[in-house]
Parts: structure tokens; C-alpha cells; sequence
């Protein structure tokens, strides 16, 4: 979100949090419309969202599996079996340590390093571009 900055976020008044969900619905699904629903035209839909109420975490830990999954996936590319067995050998480990050394472990780049998705960009594109 252009403009935001995380440490913000925090202290975000309700009104200023239904911005920044309207911008990312701008951004992201332009295409929903809501009609004569105010509270929804105003950004009101992430409080609909449980998750950010009950288990805060919920959505960062699945972003935090998928930056690592696309890593997977760009390794099996490369070469399937020794990706599969470090996958298999990441499994085996997990809950055994902190997620930065399961993910280091792994030979993966922990998604809180800066750049730690560009392989996996360049990836895309040529996937794209090619399909």
C-alpha cells in the first residue's frame, strides 16, 4: 500500500483502515462492486475477516509457506528429486526449530530477507511469457 508504512499500522484509526482496504480492493479486486452497501463501499469488509480477530497470525503464516513453497517450485524445476528430498528432509525437521532455521535448513531464503522472492519472480515471468 503506497504511502503505509508498517510501523503505522498499529495505530491506524478504523477510518483510516477501511482506506487502506479500499485501496488494496482497488489494487487487487476491482471488480467488486457492493452496490448500496455503505459499510462495504467505505472498506468496511476486513472486519469480516475473523482471522485478523481470532488468529492474527493465520494469514502471515500461509504467506510466510507460500513464499517458501514457490522457492520448492523453483528448485524442482531445476532438479525435481533433490528439491523433493529437501522437502521431505524440511518435513521430517519440522517443529524441531525456529522457522528461519527450518527455512535455512532447507536452502530456501527466509521470506524476511530482502529479494528473497526475485529467483522465484523471474521464474514467473519466464513461465508466463512462455505459456
Amino acid at each position: 500500500m503506497e504511502g503505509t508504512h508498517a510501523t503505522a499500522l498499529p495505530e491506524a484509526t478504523p477510518q483510516e483502515r477501511h482506506q487502506m482496504w479500499q485501496q488494496m480492493e482497488a489494487r487487487y479486486l476491482p471488480w467488486r462492486k457492493y452496490g448500496d452497501l455503505n459499510y462495504l463501499n467505505k472498506g468496511g469488509l476486513w472486519q469480516d475477516k475473523q482471522h485478523i480477530y481470532c488468529s492474527p497470525f493465520y494469514y502471515i503464516d500461509y504467506t510466510l509457506a507460500g513464499c517458501c513453497a514457490l522457492q520448492f517450485w523453483v528448485k524442482a524445476e531445476e532438479n525435481y528429486s533433490q528439491a523433493l528430498a529437501e522437502y521431505i528432509a524440511l518435513c521430517d525437521r519440522g517443529g524441531s526449530a525456529s522457522f528461519r532455521e527450518l527455512v535455512r535448513s532447507a536452502n530456501l531464503i527466509s521470506p524476511f530477507e530482502a529479494g528473497a522472492l526475485s529467483q522465484v519472480v523471474e521464474k514467473v515471468r519466464h513461465t508466463l511469457k512462455a505459456g
